[in-house]
Parts: C-alpha cells; structure tokens; sequence
C-alpha cells in the first residue's frame, strides 16, 4: 500500500480506552484560552503535558498557565514542547506522515513521557494535522490522525488536536469531514454557534453542533 492509500484507509477510529478529542476554533485567543485551560487542568491532575505546536502558540500556552498559577517558566515543569512545523519536517516522506518516522519523533518521546514513575498519565496537544490540513493537505492530515490513533493503542494518551475552523468551508468534501469526525471520540466546545454557521456550510454544521451537543452531554 502507498502512502496515499495509506492516507485515505477509511478506518481512522480512534481505539477504545484512550481519549482523543478535536478542537474547531475560529481565532487565536479562542484557541490560547481553551487550550491552555484544559491543559491545565490536566496538569493539575499530575499528568504530564506533551506540547506539539508552533512556537507562537507554545509561548502563549505557557504565559496562559502561568496565569492559571502554573510556573510555565522552569524546564522541570510538568510539560514538553515539541514544534509541529520541525516535526512534521521529520515525520513527512513524499508529503505522507510515514508512521515510523512519526514513531521515533513523537512517539519515543510520549513512551518515555509514559514511563516516569512521577507522572499520572500523558496529555498531549498536537496541532500537526490542523496544518495539514489549512494547506489543504487533506489525505495527510487523515493519514496523521490514522498514525496517532495507532499510537494510541499502546499508550494511553488523552490527546487533544485542533483545527483551524475556517478550512472546512464551501469546497469542503462531506466524506472527509466524516473522515475527521470519525478519528476523534468527541468535539470540543467551540468558539460560537454563529461563528461556526458563517464559516461552515448549513449541513456540515448540523453534524457538528449534534457532536458538540453529544459531549456536553457526557460531560455533564
């Protein structure tokens, strides 16, 4: 099998026993804020948070933390930065994330994250995809969401990925957003209903607010 094969394996369910939730935001502080608040919380909880971002937003994560009361300056913190754009440089073979590649990246420093005995758990917050796919990259990005859920099935990681909202607009092939729907166990809150109304076409945005609706409900 290819790697554009790969990519469009339409098997991309994310495993049982794990978490893996998506995040559609609409601007940067909406992204900061929810973000750095449930990865603080999740922190606060004694796990240890994997980070793979742009340094932009993992400099505004840390200054949120620190608001939280979270001393996001100390390198012995419980955190790990990772820059997704370097990453993806190191997991890309023929414009595919290749699963080994990704394996010895981001998945030997996650085993290892796992493996301390003074954490709880691993957190982590990956916004590769999201990349991926705002290039319009769309076979890569399910195919990185197909290797993440099969990391998942030997590390039990929460894992929160986000997507820049305005991508899924009026091009955007319906299959494909089942595809992404369908990689993640639930959908986070978003920015606004009339937020996402105007940057999503009408039946796009029916199946996500009932997912969205769907975790609120098991939240509460």
């Amino acid at each position: 099998m290819g790697n554009e094969d790969a990519a469009m394996d339409p098997d991309v369910r994310p495993p049982e026993g794990c978490r893996h939730v998506l995040q559609l935001y609409g601007s940067e502080q909406a992204l900061v804020e929810r973000v750095g608040s449930y990865l603080a919380d999740e922190m606060n909880e004694g796990r240890h948070a994997v980070v793979i971002a742009t340094p932009l937003h993992s400099a505004a994560f840390a200054r949120e933390w620190q608001r939280r009361g979270i001393a996001a300056g100390d390198r012995s913190g419980p955190f790990t930065f990772m820059d997704a754009d370097a990453t993806l440089t190191k997991i890309l073979v023929n414009g595919y994330p290749d699963e080994r590649a990704f394996d010895e990246s981001v998945g030997a420093c996650i085993r290892g994250v796992a493996a301390r005995s003074d954490v709880a758990g691993v957190s982590a917050y990956g916004e590769m995809a999201g990349a991926l796919w705002k290039a319009k990259q769309f076979p890569s990005a399910l195919r990185l969401e197909q290797v993440w859920n099969n990391l998942l099935k030997s590390v039990p990681v929460r894992l929160f990925c986000s997507y820049p909202i305005d991508v899924f607009g009026p091009d955007f092939d319906p299959e494909l957003l089942a595809a992404v729907l369908s990689a993640h166990h639930d959908l986070m809150p978003f920015d606004s209903t009339q937020e996402l109304s105007v940057a999503v076409v009408p039946e796009y945005a029916d199946e996500i607010l009932k997912r969205s609706r769907e975790y609120y409900a098991s939240a509460s």
